[in-house]
């Protein structure tokens, strides 16, 4: 496997602080919101920042443990590229549904991007769950991603119930 160069290492280390200091504005344009304060700005704006963080947080290489002859198959390409993938960038999908929502939810156009972003997160959880239950060496490092992908999911999911 390459090793990362010096941009890619500054830019992983950056983007999650950046994750953090947008998640806190977030937490606090919401409380704003909701004690009829006017933040939507704020909002709109984290939730804009929080959308490019985890895309481009998808592309971060995983650090697999591997011994020096060891032959990687397609449970390895499915577990440690594709699911932390799809799991990114469908978070990517489920934060930019929500800043639709927020911009304007009278307009239902957030609500294919909820579902394809929840969807696909269900999916690569599932296929991450079958990782877990087959006992894979590795497969706690995708657990940070799921930390960010499933609660996305699950607010996605009451966002679509809402009528």
């Amino acid at each position: 496997m390459k090793e990362r160069t010096a941009f890619a290492t500054k830019l992983f280390g950056f983007l999650q602080k950046g994750e953090m200091i947008l998640l806190m504005t977030l937490i606090i344009g919401l409380a704003l919101r909701y004690t009829f304060q006017q933040a939507e700005m704020l909002v709109i704006i984290s939730l804009a920042g929080l959308a490019m963080i985890f895309f481009l947080s998808a592309y971060q290489p995983i650090p697999i443990q591997s011994e020096k002859d060891e032959k990687f198959g397609p449970t390895y390409l499915l577990y440690y590229i594709i699911a932390p993938k799809i799991l990114g960038i469908s978070s990517a999908v489920c934060t930019v549904g929500l800043l639709f929502y927020f911009i304007d939810h009278n307009n239902p156009g957030f609500r294919p991007m909820l579902t394809i972003g929840a969807m696909s997160i269900a999916a690569a959880s599932l296929i991450v769950f079958i990782g877990w239950l087959q006992k894979d060496k590795n497969i706690q490092l995708i657990i940070p991603i799921l930390y960010r992908a499933i609660p996305l999911m699950i607010v996605s999911f009451y966002f679509l119930s809402i009528k």
